[in-house]
């Protein structure tokens, strides 16, 4: 099922997938093996994807997620697993209210820096430390009004970026 939402819709995977792994293991290890599998994932659905996005379309979100997501993943490292299992969550509850509540613009909104960097920030607090930064990414994109296979390909390329860099960053720090 986590697959199946991801490769669908571009995203997911980890807003499905550590709810249900952590009602079997640890929160702090369901995060961990998540960020794993959806490091792979989002590569693999990225390079699949025919057109591709630029990865310079979500540079400037990629770079503030990836500055902060070590102080998202000192969260992770030093909660304890009843904090670990709220935060996880209050993600997916965001995840659902903000798609939801997310307005759709009659076109197109311009991507502004301070927003892009303001998103990135919280992706990549989320991504340390729940291992779902997607969600503010999400209501993002919906909410600048893109249409809906360009938002997809953004997704993917955002996705690719922080699954390589939040991977490498996690197994930096243990």
């Amino acid at each position: 099922l986590p697959i199946f939402v991801q490769a669908t819709v571009g995203f997911g995977f980890a807003v499905v997938f550590t709810p249900l792994l952590s009602l079997f293991m640890s929160a702090r290890d369901a995060i961990t093996l998540s960020l794993l599998l959806s490091m792979a994932l989002s590569l693999s659905l990225y390079l699949g994807d025919r057109p591709r996005a630029s990865f310079r379309t979500v540079l400037p979100m990629f770079v503030a997620a990836t500055v902060v997501t070590p102080l998202g993943i000192y969260a992770l490292v030093v909660a304890n697993e009843r904090a670990l299992r709220i935060g996880i969550g209050v993600a997916v509850l965001l995840s659902v209210f903000g798609t939801m509540l997310a307005r759709r613009p009659e076109r197109e909104r311009a991507q502004h820096w301070w927003h892009t960097l303001g998103v990135g920030v919280l992706s990549g607090l989320m991504r340390g430390s729940t291992g779902m930064g997607g969600p503010p990414v999400v209501v993002y994109e919906h909410w600048r009004g893109a249409p809906s296979d360009a938002i997809r390909r953004r997704l993917l390329a955002y996705f690719a970026l922080t699954g390589i860099s939040g991977t490498l960053l996690a197994a930096g720090q243990g």
